[in-house]
């Protein structure tokens, strides 16, 4: 089944269910003209965007769907741990080219869900149109912090401690290992593997950290 097949609203549809994570504070969410929603008083709000492009930023013959959707959302809810946030809301807009199975589609949903799920992020809307080639996914989250714990590159100082969650490296390892066919038969060259396919967002490392 193609896009074509079922159209805009259809595709919609079909996505839609099981975005909201956390509803209490939503007014409206994916079916408006914008989304609604209450935010946290006190706070500073964080936005921030991440836009991927097929041939640029990923090979969708190279990809399953679930992973790409998984770290289409994992880089954004990273900037807003780096400025150590916690993330609220996303929206996901896609351009999507005839030849993109709705197979591939749904399980790109289902990859930023899943990851949506495990911070409590709900998915409120964005937008999607055709392509002429190529698959685009632009991502944009929300988030919050309050004012004292907001770190900003432009604050650090001499003689402050530099903290690094993860290990540096690993997903360009993971990176080089796809581009040039590298089997992922040892654990220490899937755990590469996995850096670079399914980063994890250090969000909980970043509130503690500010």
């Amino acid at each position: 089944m193609k896009l074509k097949d079922i159209g805009e609203f259809g595709f919609i549809e079909k996505i839609s269910q099981g975005c909201l994570i956390r509803p209490d504070n939503i007014i409206r969410a994916i079916g408006d003209d914008a989304a609604a929603f209450y935010t946290d008083a006190g706070l500073v709000s964080l936005i921030t965007t991440d836009l991927l492009v097929e041939r640029v930023h990923f090979l969708r013959t190279a990809t399953d769907g679930f992973n790409l959707g998984y770290k289409s959302l994992a880089v954004n809810l990273s900037d807003i741990a780096a400025m150590g946030g916690t993330a609220k809301e996303a929206f996901i807009s896609i351009a999507i080219p005839e030849d993109c199975s709705i197979d591939f589609l749904e399980d790109l949903y289902r990859g930023i869900k899943d990851l949506a799920a495990t911070f409590e992020v709900n998915i409120l809307g964005g937008d999607t149109t055709s392509s002429v080639i190529d698959l685009i996914i632009n991502i944009a989250v929300t988030g919050s912090v309050p004012k004292e714990n907001l770190l900003l590159r432009d604050a650090a100082q001499p003689g402050d401690i530099i903290f690094s969650t993860g290990v540096l490296g690993d997903s360009r390892a993971g990176l080089h290992m796809i581009l040039n066919n590298i089997s992922t038969d040892s654990k220490k060259l899937k755990k590469l593997f996995q850096s670079h396919i399914l980063p994890r967002p250090f969000l909980h490392e970043g509130r503690f950290l500010s």
